[in-house]
């Protein structure tokens, strides 16, 4: 018969029963990181979902309004956008 020391060696099974304990516990860890880190992807995701909804509308409520002040005051976006026109004409040819 061949000598196996984890046949008769206590040390021996104590230190292969560490090596299993120490690699069970590090796959839990691993499992546990890798959920956590995917809750956390999840839960970022959602968030800039709401936000990117939230913008949409914050710019969709800016729009409509503008839109009612441009019908309320035509002749003021006019004057408006001609002087926003003047103002940047007058910036571009500056840098010539």
């Amino acid at each position: 018969m061949t000598y196996h020391p984890m046949d008769t060696d206590p040390e021996y099974e104590t230190t292969e029963g560490r090596i299993k304990q120490f690699g069970d516990r590090a796959r839990d860890g691993a499992r546990k990181l890798s959920d956590d880190a995917r809750e956390t992807a999840r839960t970022a995701r959602e968030g800039a979902r709401e936000a990117v909804h939230y913008g949409q509308h914050q710019i969709a409520a800016a729009q409509s309004e503008f839109e009612r002040g441009v019908q309320r005051n035509p002749g003021l976006a006019v004057l408006g956008a001609l002087g926003a026109g003047i103002v940047l004409g007058m910036a571009l040819r500056g840098r010539r």
